[in-house]
């Protein structure tokens, strides 16, 4: 197979399409490909080797006989390849997923939701990373979909259409050896870690900032993703460190409410006995 690809594929040229133009194979140059995004999803294959990816502001690593799912509008900087490594990408536009759905039942999964937000343009920022190289059901299938679509490039849609709908019900089989990297669930913990470093005097703005994110669209996020806002999650934190310092330490109580942000020593009082039912007070000499 990697021989065949590498005959009938020209490095970098341009994608053969397939199943009524609505998926592609391309094979990836050596010299990597620089940032960029697609209106439609991208599924790469490591056939041979392994590559390095720069998505957003994460890197991901693939190996041989892993798979990458990416959604449309999501930046990618695929890294030069070295030694002989080889990887394809099958571009797949949105309309072909409604197709994949019929495969995959009602069972609200997270690949269900992905291939959903695809299917509904919704600028699916974000990608699947599936660590299945071992998993032989799922390489005889890409090696199967590959074979076919370079020894038939003119062949009727039903074949390769039913493998890749095959290939789907692998990979839901297969979600735990899943990574998910979507762009939301990346914000949220991006808020969460922030605030563990921050919670004295961070704002959701420099929050937004440090994640690139519209500060509107993060603030929506937060509540939708967690059922509480960002000044709910930053008093939270606030309160949870004010409880450990009263145990582990003897400072004063006013100097405890100063450092995790309060500098009204009276609000934080009347927040700590509501968040513990007791005063920071018997909360210390109780412990």
């Amino acid at each position: 197979m990697r021989e065949l690809l590498s005959r009938t594929l020209s490095e970098g040229g341009e994608p053969r399409w397939h199943v009524g133009r609505r998926m592609a194979l391309y094979r990836h140059p050596k010299s990597g490909t620089p940032v960029r995004s697609r209106d439609y999803a991208e599924l790469l294959y490591m056939v041979r080797g392994s590559s390095r990816h720069r998505i957003g502001t994460t890197d991901v690593e693939l190996t041989e006989g892993e798979l990458l799912l990416l959604g449309q509008n999501t930046p990618q900087e695929l890294l030069p390849l070295t030694g002989d490594a080889l990887a394809v990408s099958f571009f797949i536009k949105p309309e072909l997923f409604g197709d994949i759905l019929a495969f995959l039942g009602a069972e609200e999964t997270p690949l269900r939701e992905f291939i959903l937000r695809c299917l509904g343009q919704e600028t699916p920022y974000g990608y699947l990373h599936f660590h299945v190289a071992d998993v032989k059901p799922v390489q005889n299938l890409m090696e199967n979909l590959l074979l076919h679509l370079l020894e038939h490039p003119d062949s009727r849609r039903a074949i390769p259409l039913y493998t890749v709908g095959l290939l789907f019900v692998q990979l839901l089989e297969e979600s735990d050896r899943m990574t998910m990297g979507i762009r939301e669930q990346q914000a949220i913990l991006g808020v969460l870690r922030y605030l563990e470093t921050n919670y004295a005097g961070g704002s959701l703005t420099d929050a937004a900032a440090m994640l690139h994110c519209d500060v509107a669209w993060l603030s929506r996020e937060i509540k939708r993703r967690t059922g509480r806002t960002y000044t709910e999650l930053l008093q939270e934190r606030r309160l949870r460190q004010a409880a450990w310092l009263l145990e582990h330490t003897r400072q004063r109580i006013s100097d405890i409410a100063l450092s995790v942000g309060y500098e009204n020593v009276s609000y934080f009082h009347r927040i700590f006995q509501k968040r513990f039912g007791l005063s920071p007070k018997k909360y210390r000499d109780n412990q």
